[in-house]
């Protein structure tokens, strides 16, 4: 690859501006279409939660030379935003119009990967047509559910394997997420359910939604975590549902890059909320999701600390090309 330029990212986004008609302010309080009250019921229960998180491990070893799929893995240091020095990985496995996000996240012993007696785990292990299957089980049940469930498309009980000299080394902390990409004009940002990449949705900043939203509520909206110790805050069923909201177009070393964010709630009341996956994120078309923030993981971090993240679309880049690895 020839040696590009870097360009870094402004921490805070030069937003296209939307123009403000009536139409769209009423349709960003009133949010999006109602859900029907049995996925409501379903999603208000923990027994799905429970149910989703208490499953067995299972592991998928990613090939480098396959030709069902390709991978892309970015390395990102943690200091500058998290002002803790670990690292995080991005393995980007791509096929059809299909993204799987394995984002390893740091260990307390700061060992991201221990190795792994592969015959241990065989039974265990999960080939690629077996996660294609998943995938396109969990997109099923999560538009079943409205775009209401997200736990279908985010997992944490799915961990990577990967080969190094002839030995296998398994992730400690590994959150799955599938995507979806699809290139489709849309007359408002909020038609994007949750897990669905789209370049082409209008743009809208964290600033603006939640101008809108604290007109319309009178408070921040419930992707704000002010206060961590309080444990968690939830969405105004039915008329609100996670989304993926598209902010800002930009350019990152030579290439044509997109920035998301996610707006969803922060659901567990007494434990870690990993299941929101990676908050916000940079997406390139030829490469995958090379850039992201993870807050729910470094929640101790402090609540201005968290809200400035979140209210300025703050994350964590590749300090270089050389970060961002093709298979």
């Amino acid at each position: 690859m020839n040696e590009i330029r870097e360009i870094k990212l402004p921490q805070v986004p030069n937003v296209l501006k939307m123009k403000k008609t009536s139409l769209l302010i009423l349709f960003f309080v009133g949010f999006i279409a109602t859900a029907v009250a049995g996925n409501v019921n379903e999603l208000k229960s923990s027994k799905l939660i429970n149910k989703i998180s208490q499953r067995a491990d299972k592991y998928f070893i990613f090939e480098t030379n396959s030709s069902d799929y390709k991978v892309v893995s970015t390395k990102l240091n943690t200091s500058k935003l998290y002002k803790k020095d670990s690292e995080i990985e991005l393995y980007n496995l791509k096929y059809e119009n299909k993204l799987v996000l394995f984002s390893i996240l740091p260990a307390k012993s700061k060992q991201n990967w221990t190795e792994v007696d592969i015959e241990r785990i065989s039974q265990n292990v999960v080939n690629f047509p077996s996660l294609k299957q998943m995938v396109e089980e969990g997109f099923k049940e999560f538009d079943k559910s409205g775009g209401y469930n997200s736990l279908y498309i985010k997992r944490q009980d799915i961990r990577l394997v990967i080969k190094k000299n002839n030995r296998f080394f398994v992730a400690e902390n590994c959150v799955t997420e599938y995507f979806s990409i699809i290139e489709q004009l849309l007359v408002f940002p909020n038609l994007m359910k949750n897990g669905y990449i789209n370049i082409k949705s209008p743009v809208l900043s964290t600033k603006e939604f939640e101008s809108k939203y604290k007109a319309a509520y009178k408070e921040n909206s419930p992707n704000t975590l002010y206060l961590s110790g309080t444990g968690n805050t939830g969405l105004r069923r039915p008329l609100e549902k996670p989304l993926l909201f598209h902010s800002e177009n930009l350019n990152l070393f030579g290439y044509d890059a997109y920035k998301f964010w996610q707006f969803t709630d922060w659901p567990t009341i007494d434990g870690p909320n990993y299941s929101r996956g990676i908050d916000r994120f940079i997406y390139v078309p030829e490469l995958g999701i090379i850039g992201g923030s993870f807050d729910a993981w470094f929640v101790s971090t402090s609540d201005d600390d968290l809200y400035s993240h979140y209210i300025n679309e703050e994350l964590l880049i590749p300090n270089s090309i050389n970060d961002i690895q093709r298979y």
